[in-house]
């Protein structure tokens, strides 16, 4: 039996029987039964060398990195939260800081009013002081002026006295006499 099969030049040529398509003796589907059992055979021996030495350690060290890579999100989740968390400590703490600092900026400034009162009315109890001092001083001497004038007026008039009566006195008597009118006036 002889097959016929087309050449490149489109004209037909006989391949005698047994010589089949491959090129190959004998039977073409028992050669591509055993090549298809070998292939499985091999690929089965390949899939479990691959799955126990290969796939399995890089499944697992997968698994191990989905792991880490998860609990790195949860440590920066927590992280995150306890930044906003010291964020909004330190904010309290600043505000709190700030309202004490105007407390006591107020309380010196209160403190400085007071002592401002306190210094004006020293000084006023101390002018006071020193205005009643100074009344007092001047009406002892005016008392001591009003008395010198009275001792002088009284020794004038009696020397005028004595000189309009021609009459001389001796300091003792003239003394009294002195005395005298300084008692009247």
């Amino acid at each position: 039996m002889s097959q016929s099969t087309p050449t490149a030049t489109g004209q037909h040529m006989e391949v005698p029987a047994g010589h089949g398509a491959a090129g190959h003796g004998g039977s073409s589907s028992a050669v591509s039964g055993a090549m298809f059992f070998w292939f499985l055979v091999i690929f089965g021996i390949a899939a479990y060398i691959l799955k126990k030495h290969a796939f399995t350690p890089i499944l697992e060290n997968l698994d191990k990195r989905e792991e880490t890579i998860e609990k790195s999100l949860e440590n920066a989740e927590t992280l995150e939260r306890e930044m906003a968390q010291l964020d909004a400590n330190i904010k309290a703490k600043i505000d709190e800081t700030d309202q004490k600092s105007r407390q006591m900026i107020d309380a010196a400034r209160e403190a400085a009013k007071e002592a401002a009162r306190g210094i004006e009315a020293e000084a006023k109890e101390k002018a006071e002081i020193l205005r009643e001092n100074a009344a007092r001083d001047l009406a002892t001497a005016q008392g001591k002026a009003e008395a010198a004038l009275k001792a002088f007026s009284a020794e004038t008039a009696v020397e005028l006295t004595m000189k309009l009566l021609n009459e001389k006195l001796d300091a003792k008597s003239r003394q009294a006499l002195t005395d005298q009118l300084l008692a009247e006036i």
